[in-house]
């Protein structure tokens, strides 16, 4: 299964053996295997905040999955949940949205190396450990040009010391705060929902 944001709604891609009807709120469709009948999924989300989701069934998810994937320009990037010893967690507020520190993964870079990287630089903390990858999340949006985007972000933990910050200010960013992970996710508004579910899926694994 494969979930994609877009316009902060989630759309799924799933095997038909998992098929169920939806609702007024949940649509549910068949894929027809004609990539061009994805584009009134996608464009019916980014115009409209009324729906919960859309789910979308082929007998064969790995061709819907490329099929989906090749009506965008696919852009990697790579991020960290980075804790402190006290177990604060290390937020920044970028374009409106509470968000976690991520970028681009250069041409010739890991997604390992990127992770790091970019927190460094959107955060201006040092001494980074890079742990494990946590897990991977997608959403879509448009360009400057109006350019259909795929990002695909890789989100790993990561542990340094408590330190001060420096909000790296030309990508937008306007504050960096430690806060604890609870408090993040219950008082810290607006936040996108792949933000939420990376963080609740760590905290999950951590129970």
């Amino acid at each position: 299964m494969y979930k994609i944001y877009i316009n902060d709604i989630p759309l799924y891609l799933e095997g038909f053996q998992y098929y169920h009807p939806g609702d007024a709120k949940n649509l549910t469709a068949v894929y027809i295997n004609k990539p061009v009948s994805l584009l009134q999924y996608i464009d019916t989300l980014e115009k409209t905040n009324s729906l919960d989701s859309i789910q979308i069934f082929s007998r064969d998810l790995e061709k819907l999955k490329n099929d989906f994937f090749g009506l965008f320009e696919v852009v990697d990037a790579a991020g960290g949940l980075v804790f402190d010893e006290n177990g604060k967690i290390l937020t920044i507020f970028r374009r409106g949205n509470w968000d976690l520190a991520k970028g681009k993964i250069d041409s010739g870079e890991t997604k390992e190396n990127a992770a790091v990287r970019e927190v460094m630089e959107e955060t201006g903390i040092v001494n980074v450990e890079r742990k494990e990858q946590i897990g991977t999340t997608l959403h879509c949006f448009k360009n400057r040009s109006g350019k259909r985007i795929l990002k695909r972000s890789y989100w790993f933990e990561m542990r340094t010391h408590h330190q001060k910050t420096k909000a790296q200010k030309e990508e937008d960013i306007e504050k960096v705060e430690w806060v604890e992970p609870q408090e993040f996710l219950k008082s810290y508004h607006p936040m996108f929902s792949n933000i939420r579910e990376i963080l609740n899926q760590y905290l999950k694994l951590k129970e």
